[in-house]
């Protein structure tokens, strides 16, 4: 009899771990369908505006999100999420390894730990807290707002957008007509911008001793604020710079070729020309010291310029390197009595004809 009971309870633990481990394996979620996961999953899919919660203790290697479903994030580990067709991810803690949005899928981190993280076909990536220990991409006209948190990079490719206002951010990179516009936060390790790319820096602390921001492939950097240790230009991009506290100005020094900067506002402490290089300062009052001298607007040498911008504001800068073409424009009042001013002895110049 004992026998009996003892076989009896060895084949009913059986069956509850077996039942266990079935559960553990795998879940799929449809309608609105919701799952508190509080253990192990492999793997588990979600459909149809369903939803899953994993807390502390839960724990899905790879997940699957569509249509419309959402996947909540505050404890545990998940090792993979993918999330498509307008499903929504919200991480606010725990680990993850790698998350990817595709097809208008909008993805908020607001804290926990996550390794990498992909915007992808008109995505949405608002990070606001927690730590990207990796780095952060969109591609394919997708979307990324950053208001917070610790992100090692980010990349945007594709005619992708990056919006950063807040937060640590190590590096950022622009590529392929994407557009990085950046109003806060700390970049200490620089940004790049590459093939026809726009960045548009209103605000922010920006590289540091090596670390610096360049324009590459006819990208564009326009510069209205923020502290930026060094900026440079190559490869035929244009820098407009109207605002903010830059170090030093490098336009051209490695001679690829015809780049332009234009400077009419901010403080620049130094400034750089290689050849083919063109920089062109707007403003009024312009006095030269030093070895530097002025050929009616075409200014010679190096030295020390000093000059008022449109706005009144005076500034000073150091012209280290001048072999490409540094030119002042003077101010609109006073361009016009000269254009005027050529224009008078022109039409002398036909009568007397």
């Amino acid at each position: 009899m004992r026998s009996v009971c003892l076989f009896v309870v060895c084949v009913f633990i059986a069956i509850v771990l077996v039942a266990s481990i079935a559960e553990a394996e795998d879940f799929i979620l449809t309608g609105n369908q919701g799952l508190i996961v509080d253990k192990a999953y492999v793997n588990g899919s979600l459909y149809d505006y369903s939803w899953a919660k994993v807390q502390e203790g839960g724990s899905i290697t790879n997940a699957y999100l569509y249509n419309f479903s959402t996947l909540y994030v505050s404890g545990g580990k998940t090792n993979h999420v993918h999330a498509y067709d307008n499903s929504v991810m919200n991480i606010s803690g725990g680990g993850i390894d790698f998350v990817r949005a595709y097809n208008y899928s909008v993805m908020n981190i607001s804290g926990g730990g996550t390794g990498y993280v992909r915007a992808t076909d008109n995505s949405v990536m608002n990070i606001s807290g927690g730590i990207i220990y990796n780095q952060a991409d969109a591609y394919g006209n997708s979307v990324m707002n950053i208001s917070g948190g610790e992100t090692l990079s980010v990349r945007a490719y594709g005619n992708s957008v990056a919006n950063i206002s807040g937060g640590e951010t190590g590096y950022v990179a622009a590529n392929d007509n994407s557009v990085m516009n950046i109003s806060g936060g700390s970049i200490p390790y620089g940004i790049d911008a590459y093939d026809n790319s726009v960045v548009n820096i209103s605000g922010g602390s920006i590289g540091s001793t090596d670390r610096y921001v360049f324009a590459y492939d006819n990208s564009v950097m326009n510069i209205s604020g923020g502290e930026i240790h060094l900026v440079a230009a190559y490869d035929n991009s244009v820098m407009n710079i109207s605002g903010g506290s830059i170090g030093d100005v490098a336009a051209g020094i490695i001679i690829i070729g015809n780049e332009i900067v234009n400077i009419s506002g901010g403080m620049v402490s130094k400034l750089g020309a290689g050849d083919f290089s063109t920089v062109l300062i707007y403003g009024y009052d312009f006095q030269t010291t030093g070895g530097l001298s002025l050929d009616g607007q075409r200014v010679v040498g190096t030295g020390v310029l000093t000059g008022k911008w449109f706005d009144g504001t005076s500034w000073t800068t150091t012209i280290y390197l001048n072999d490409g073409i540094i030119q002042v424009v003077p101010e609109p009042s006073s361009l016009l009595a000269l254009l005027c001013g050529l224009g008078g002895i022109s039409g002398m110049m036909r009568k007397r004809r």
